[in-house]
């Protein structure tokens, strides 16, 4: 379980935190991620000398990561104006994001029933942690800035709750297409979750991690509708059982104030009065950062300003919260050209197979991260984005038959 701990940490340190009443350290989450590093780098290393070889496309992936890295040095060297913050983002670079790289070549040939097993564990003390939030809290008014959940505010807290959806989906659509035994009480454990999961979401009223839930739902149909070929009546019978509890969730939100002020808050962002798709007033000021945005890719449209260059000249919020900006503003439109055709090829490729559990997994990562990146972050400071991207990289197109030695299932 451990080694997934290592992907999600930034998820699990407060709901770890939240379950033993733990305040959150900056300065302890800084000691776990310097450990994290050292141990997925000896972890890779390990691996390497045990298999003696080393794929093509990893050396490949490596390679654009160390040119990644040179380059933001070099736009260092250029602007020299480095303060505390943009210090920070860089420092989570080279500890949190790029070791992902290696995790990933790790995680990626592990048997898929392993992986199940450490993704359930980590789906179960998510939801225990969101359950006991919720417990504690029935009975007050903690929406968006008011939220305090083991440490981060409501928006990070929405996003643990979307993550948990989508790691449910994931194990829903597991116990769909295979016959495993105690299945009724398996359903019933992941349904139970994603009730958790979407009543957190909804207390938060996080706006994109509201947008996610939608994603993971739609992705979880596709998956159900790719799979009615081999047996309708399972299809049916699990498209009813997941509407019957969406059914039921409307129903408890639209007898909950809280629950209904949570959702409107999350959709706030759209305007319906046919003035525009997006209400910017309702947006944390994002028009602005986007106008500031546009001037620096006006300045050098074609080759941007450098990787890793916006911490450094973004004059209002040293990033752009949205992935493209923030693309252009670094490596101008031949970054673009290449990230576009990038995202393309893992959508078209994780799509096509995305029946497998395992694309199907990294799959969601990889849209938790973009999503979010979108409006929130920055694409170099994404540890999951990283690990996704390189895990569907490195997986094979073909869907893998597992034999499962007897003793592996005890």
């Amino acid at each position: 379980m451990y080694l997934y701990i290592l992907i999600f940490l930034t998820e699990l340190y407060p709901v770890v935190n939240n379950l033993l009443n733990i305040t959150y350290n900056s300065t302890v989450y800084r000691a776990i991620s310097i450990l994290t590093f050292v141990i997925i780098i000896l972890l890779f290393l390990r691996d390497i000398i045990i298999k003696k070889t080393i794929s093509k496309k990893l050396v490949m992936i490596i390679l654009i990561a160390f040119i990644l890295v040179s380059s933001i040095l070099l736009s260092i060297s250029i602007y020299g104006n480095v303060d505390s913050f943009a210090k920070t983002k860089y420092l989570i670079v080279v500890i949190r994001a790029v070791p992902m790289i290696f995790l990933a070549s790790i995680l990626v040939n592990k048997p898929k029933s392993w992986q199940l097993g450490k993704l359930k564990l980590i789906n179960i003390l998510i939801s225990i942690s969101l359950l006991k939030y919720l417990y504690l809290n029935k009975s007050s008014f903690f929406l968006a800035h008011t939220l305090n959940f083991g440490g981060v505010n409501y928006n990070d807290f929405s996003y643990i709750a979307a993550l948990n959806i989508a790691l449910s989906y994931v194990l829903l659509f597991d116990l769909y297409v295979n016959n495993t035994t105690r299945k009724a009480q398996q359903s019933i454990l992941v349904l139970t979750s994603i009730v958790i999961s979407y009543t957190a979401l909804f207390f938060s009223g996080g706006r994109g991690a509201m947008v996610l839930s939608i994603v993971f739902l739609l992705l979880f149909i596709f998956n159900v509708l790719k799979q009615t070929k081999i047996n309708i009546k399972k299809a049916s019978k699990l498209v009813f059982i997941v509407s019957l509890l969406l059914v039921s969730v409307t129903f408890i939100v639209l007898n909950n104030e809280t629950l209904k002020d949570g959702i409107f808050r999350g959709f706030s962002f759209l305007n319906f009065s046919g003035s525009g798709l997006i209400d910017w007033e309702n947006t944390s000021g994002r028009l602005f950062i986007y106008r500031d945005s546009l001037e620096l890719i006006k300045n050098s449209p074609f080759w941007g300003h450098g990787i890793g260059s916006v911490y450094l000249i973004h004059p209002s919020a040293h990033f752009s919260h949205n992935l493209f900006l923030d693309l252009f503003i670094d490596g101008g439109v031949f970054l673009i050209f290449f990230s576009i055709l990038l995202i393309i090829y893992v959508l078209k490729k994780s799509i096509k197979n995305s029946c497998d559990i395992k694309y199907y997994f990294s799959l969601s990562l990889f849209l938790f991260s973009f999503i979010n990146l979108l409006s929130g972050s920055n694409y170099l400071i994404e540890p999951i984005l990283w690990f996704s991207l390189t895990y569907i990289l490195l997986l094979n197109n073909r869907y893998e038959k597992e034999v499962i030695p007897a003793k592996a299932q005890l």
